[in-house]
């Protein structure tokens, strides 16, 4: 110490050696950290559990606006890959675009859009994935060239059926 002021020690400009053990053991568990977190940012996260293949899907929709009308089930079958993890209905397909999709562990969340002649379809869902069998639901929104809208929802289900043809 050099002086005091106002009562509190006055630390000259000299500097602190710190202690090398020390300094040397701290680095052994830091580089550990490192390479640890560097190991998860570099590997990919765990592929999507999805058998490709031809899958059977079932809809039960439901329209809003209809009180007394039972669900509606329809069953079709789509040759799905994990490139391409949103179930389509066959006759539709060429004219649907997914806008928006987002896949967090097994569950896949997406928006699409369907033009067809007379009318817009807006549609989104999520299903999860299960090897060989999914569940999910889905919200369509269909406006028509008159301007008329229908809203309805869905539950879904699908099972892998086979290999694709």
């Amino acid at each position: 110490m050099d002086s005091l002021w106002y009562g509190q020690p006055v630390f000259s400009k000299k500097t602190v050696r710190e202690d090398p053990m020390k300094t040397k053991y701290l680095r052994i568990p830091l580089g550990i950290m490192l390479c640890v977190g560097a190991f998860f940012v570099s590997t990919p996260v765990r592929a999507i559990d999805m058998m490709e293949g031809m899958w059977e899907q079932t809809m039960e929709v439901k329209m809003e606006g209809m009180p007394g009308v039972p669900a509606m089930p329809f069953t079709t079958t789509q040759c799905m890959t994990k490139k391409d993890l949103v179930p389509q209905s066959s006759e539709n397909k060429g004219n649907c675009k997914v806008l928006e999709q987002k896949i967090t562990g097994n569950k896949v969340v997406w928006k699409a859009k369907c033009t067809e002649k007379d009318s817009v379809i807006e549609s989104e869902g999520d299903i999860t994935y299960n090897g060989t069998t999914y569940s999910g639901s889905q919200k369509t929104k269909i406006t028509e060239k008159g301007g008329g809208v229908m809203n309805s929802t869905a539950k879904m289900k699908g099972r892998r059926l086979g290999d694709c043809k």
